[in-house]
């Protein structure tokens, strides 16, 4: 499976707006997409630090579920970096249509770069 950019901005402002500090469990839904698709990209995002999950194991199909508990430091620098959505789909169409490949960590240098070009601080 594919990563897709937009889910995981869309979990991670799900994680921060939910995540209360208490490392309880959060809820993670969002219309049209499938709960197994969701945990896959908890996963991803655990797994780069953005964010810390409980891992469940379902010994029926023996699925690892994703269960967000808290925000790291690194989902929050990436949701500053990103949160404006016209910068968001800008530098996400850009990426896109000029790179076969990105990463999150590209994702939000380019939102940086875009948001100092926005305000003049380019150099």
């Amino acid at each position: 499976m594919r990563l897709d950019w937009d889910l995981c901005r869309d979990i991670l402002l799900v994680v921060e707006k939910e995540d209360v500090g208490t490392g309880d469990d959060i809820k993670v839904e969002l219309d049209g997409r499938e709960d197994r698709v969701i945990s896959y990209h908890l996963k991803a995002l655990t797994q780069a630090g953005y964010v810390k999950c409980e891992v469940i194991s379902d010994t029926e199909d023996e699925f690892l579920w994703y269960v967000p508990q808290a925000m790291n430091y690194a989902g929050h620098k990436f949701l500053a970096g990103t949160r404006d959505n016209s910068i968001w789909k800008s530098v996400l169409n850009k990426a896109t249509e000029k790179a076969t490949s990105v990463t999150l960590d590209t994702l939000l240098a380019l939102a940086v770069a875009e948001a100092k070009r926005r305000i003049g601080l380019d150099s």
